[in-house]
């Protein structure tokens, strides 16, 4: 189960990159979005925030 502060990072290039991160107080009335590094592409790739279930 996630726990409450944990927020889901997802590729939206679709290479099913999938991550786990959490925000800081300063960051709470935004919507994350991030470059990370994916492996499979071997590239860096944008993600998004998604609520955990």
């Amino acid at each position: 189960m996630a726990k409450k502060n944990d927020l889901g990072l997802i590729a939206l290039v679709g290479d099913g990159y999938f991550g786990v991160c959490k925000k800081t107080g300063g960051m709470k009335g935004r919507k994350l979005e991030l470059k990370k590094y994916s492996s499979k592409l071997r590239k860096h790739v944008v993600v998004k925030e998604k609520k955990l279930k």
